[in-house]
């Protein structure tokens, strides 16, 4: 009896701990989406340029698919996969971890310490917060051409996907506080900038690259396995061995970066100091 009065416990205090943090995330952003609507000239623009941009790359990749599909071995449809999953997963990043273009004159100005002293999870307030509703149209409209070039699945193909998508998800949260942590030791955000160009790179198969790059975006930048894995899952499947190696890497990366967070929170020196 015991034991189950502990798990209901357990269930209303993780269900009560989501709802609070939801509700924080909506106030927060519900104030960002109200200045995008207060300058809609502007976020019109803005949105006209991010479907231009796509339109314009998915151009000039089927103008170019006969030399890529010679080099990588992928068809057209798995080359427009690539392009597409490169696309979702980019946004989702942009989207949900939008506050680190924020952090690092948080530091220079002393108004980390306002996010620290406050009674929510530091990563969550500086991380989570100005979500960028402007990439949601985009994002629904990428989701939506995703099934024209699907291949014929399995379940195995979709539990693999699945799986390859929530260590991808994670491993963009990582490397967002692995940034935080390089801005809080140098005062720079260089990394980010590095990071956001060179994601450019899994806008086509990642295969047609010499292996010295590939070991650079996989394991010191990974770009490979945020953006290219999902879609290499679908076209040739990985076996479970693979599947459990970036899981456990995914794992370990998690808690050294955590660390490491917490040892710069130890060094940082507040603007009040």
């Amino acid at each position: 009896m015991e034991k189950g009065f502990k798990k209901i416990f357990c269930r209303r205090h993780l269900i009560m701990y989501l709802k609070k943090y939801f509700k924080i995330w909506w106030i927060v952003n519900r104030m960002s989406l109200q200045a995008i609507i207060s300058t809609k000239i502007a976020a019109l623009f803005y949105l006209t340029g991010k479907f231009f941009r796509f339109f314009a790359f998915l151009w000039f990749l089927l103008h170019i698919q006969e030399r890529l599909t010679q080099i990588s071995g992928f068809t057209t449809n798995q080359l427009i996969l690539v392009f597409l999953l490169f696309n979702i997963f980019d946004l989702l990043g942009q989207i949900f971890f939008r506050g680190i273009y924020w952090f690092l004159g948080a530091v220079v100005n002393g108004d980390l310490d306002k996010y620290l002293l406050k009674p929510i999870n530091d990563l969550f307030q500086l991380l989570m917060i100005r979500m960028d509703f402007l990439d949601l149209p985009l994002l629904v409209m990428t989701i939506l051409m995703l099934p024209f070039y699907l291949p014929k699945l399995t379940w195995q193909m979709i539990g693999s996907f699945l799986v390859i998508s929530i260590t991808s998800f994670l491993l963009i949260a990582i490397f967002h506080i692995l940034v935080m942590i390089v801005s809080i030791w140098t005062l720079d955000d260089s990394l980010l900038w590095i990071y956001r160009d060179m994601s450019g790179v899994s806008r086509i198969p990642a295969s047609i690259y010499p292996q010295w790059l590939k070991n650079i975006l996989t394991w010191i930048l990974p770009i490979i396995p945020i953006m290219f894995y999902p879609a290499l899952v679908l076209i040739r499947p990985f076996n479970y061995l693979t599947i459990i190696s970036v899981l456990v890497c995914t794992f370990i990366a998690g808690i050294l970066v955590i660390n490491l967070w917490r040892i710069s929170l130890r060094r940082y020196t507040s603007a009040s100091s």
